[in-house]
């Protein structure tokens, strides 16, 4: 009401008589009120009656300081986009387009120690001179709060290039209530419905829809790295949105850092999410439903190194750069066409408690060199392999579900290898394990059952040690040897009857360590099966009302047969 009726001037009178938390939340109110609320004079003001002098010390906005100093709260600039008003407002703080707003957040990186570019330039200094006005004199990291754009529900036709850190999220019930969508190509329009940037920032509650036709090119979302190491890192946080892209990538990642939860990515004709020398990388939470490919990794997380072009030997020093693994967790995926998880080219990756389910060549694979880990997941009805590892890979696979596979269920060759420890695998239509081309992996402590050719195959120039397995009758060998392998065979236990597999299948505990100890496997494999708390995935209108319940009812059909034997019914992998 005080910004309805009264001047800008009569206002500075009232703010002139707040304390500094009051003053921090008028600010938040609105963009003309957070101009009238972060000004020089108020809080030069808010400073002599707390140390009884003036301030004069310039190195940043004083409102920085003093809320690193007291403890006062963030002040985050806010714009709103509302489709339904009649012209912008920037005095205001609301505009119709996204375009609009997002110049006016451009406007408030200026240059200079006034604007919020200037004053992040200042955030870290270690001078003592620098803030010797300062109750502690000495390094004071601080984070500037970014500006946010709050989208009123509506359709937008916009394309975005996001440069400067910023918040877009969407104010309806549910991301589909407000929707960017790109429909055809402009003589002056990218391929990218949003393309960022920035150092930082969010996307939130939004439904995006990339319906061009670019020949494959198109991208829901593209996050392109500084492409040089002088500039900051780019990052961005992807949080409950619908993402589709019917001629392209729903997510693609370049030389960047995302943070991907609680997503919707469905009808992606290349890729759901591809993620190029991401490192740090985390997609969690997720559902992924008919698209081409659900997640690639493409040198990231700081994987094998190659051998020498030369020599063929590998490197015997680590990596002098070491990253953590992407962390690819919790995620629900249905019905894709090509493969559930890739991880290539030298990348690293931790796949834990996802559910892969219906993909139309191999659930989850490892090639060209690559690490990581594949824990407690549920790997189910893939065209392929469920697990496939080659070209010198070598991951961990340990305590997974891998059942009802047109192939095998881990197929290894081409030099990999790897330890796959643990894991329930029947009902496969070729061998539970399949070995080929020079592969040399360790097979030991799983449960292999029900499957329609051999337990275990290991043809020509193959090896690998296979040891303490539990296998079930095939309608092959229960563990094939071709002319010319190489496998050591120690403790395994053959031609189990189902009783006895039922036994032994529900007390294997499916745990990160294991111990082998003759004929069994012991340890806590079930700890695994494990999952956090989380909030519904909102799925896309177009799917029908009732898609979800359709949903939910394969993720049970998928669970409820090949499980560990038992009563109990896991809906999601990870869930105990």
């Amino acid at each position: 009401a005080m910004e309805r009726w009264l001047p800008n001037h009569l206002q500075d009178v009232v703010l002139e008589l707040l304390s500094p938390t009051k003053l921090a939340t008028c600010s938040g109110t609105n963009h003309n009120m957070y101009e009238l609320a972060t000004s020089e004079r108020h809080w030069k003001l808010l400073w002599e009656r707390r140390y009884g002098r003036h301030y004069f010390k310039a190195c940043m906005p004083i409102h920085v300081l003093f809320r690193h100093q007291f403890g006062v709260e963030a002040l985050r600039p806010t714009l709103v986009v509302d489709p339904r008003i009649v012209a912008s407002d920037p005095k205001q703080g609301v505009f119709k387009t996204l375009t609009e707003a997002l110049s006016a957040v451009s406007g408030m990186y200026l240059e200079g120690a006034g604007g919020l570019r200037g004053a992040q330039q200042h955030l870290e200094c270690s001078s003592a001179s620098c803030c010797y006005e300062m109750e502690e004199p000495a390094s004071c990291p601080l984070s500037l709060p970014i500006p946010r754009v709050v989208v009123q529900p509506g359709t937008y036709m916009e394309q975005l290039t996001i440069e400067n850190p910023v918040e877009i999220v969407g104010a309806g019930k549910s991301p589909t209530d407000v929707v960017l969508v790109q429909n055809e190509m402009s003589d002056n329009s990218t391929s990218s419905l949003i393309k960022w940037k920035a150092m930082r920032g969010l996307v939130s509650n939004l439904q995006l829809v990339q319906g061009v036709n670019s020949e494959g090119r198109s991208k829901a979302v593209y996050v392109m790295g500084p492409g040089s190491p002088d500039r900051e890192p780019v990052s961005v946080r992807l949080h409950k949105l619908d993402i589709s892209s019917s001629d392209g990538y729903g997510v693609d990642v370049m030389a960047a850092t995302v943070e991907i939860s609680e997503c919707c990515v469905h009808h992606c004709s290349v890729c759901g999410i591809s993620l190029a020398m991401a490192d740090q990388s985390t997609v969690e939470d997720n559902v992924f439903l008919n698209n081409a490919d659900g997640i690639l990794v493409w040198k990231s997380g700081n994987g094998v190194q190659p051998p020498d072009a030369h020599t063929g030997q590998f490197p015997t020093q680590p990596s002098p750069v070491p990253f953590k693994p992407i962390l690819v967790r919790g995620n629900q995926m249905f019905d894709n066409t090509g493969s559930g998880i890739g991880v290539h080219s030298h990348s690293n990756a931790l796949l834990e408690n996802n559910t892969v389910s219906g993909s139309g060549q191999s659930g989850v694979y490892f090639t060209d060199y690559a690490l990581g880990k594949v824990r407690g997941n549920i790997i189910a009805r893939s065209g392929m392999a469920g697990v496939s590892i080659k070209s010198g890979a070598q991951p961990l696979i340990q305590g997974n579900a891998i059942v009802d596979g047109r192939s095998a269920g881990v197929y290894i060759r081409g030099s990999a290898g790897g330890l796959i420890q643990g894991n329930w695998i029947a009902r496969n239509a070729k061998a539970g394990v399949g070995i080929k081309q020079y592969a040399t992996p360790a097979v030991e402590g799983n449960c292999i059952a029900d499957g329609r050719a051999s337990g275990i195959c290991v043809h020509r120039t193959a090896g690998g040690e296979i040891r303490s397995n539990v296998i079930g009758d095939h309608p092959n060998d229960d563990i094939w040897l071709g002319a010319g392998a190489t496998a050591t065979l120690a403790q395994n236990s053959l031609q189990v009857t189902p009783a006895d597999i039922t036994e032994f299948a529900t007390s294997m505990e499916m745990s990160n360590t294991t111990t082998v100890q003759e004929t069994r496997v012991v340890g806590q494999l079930r700890s695994t099966f494990f999952r956090r708390e989380r909030s519904v995935v909102q799925l896309p209108s177009s799917f029908g009302a009732g898609y979800s319940e359709q949903l939910r009812a394969q993720m049970c059909d998928c669970a409820q047969d090949f499980i560990l034997p038992g009563e109990e019914l896991l809906e999601f992998a990870g869930q105990h």
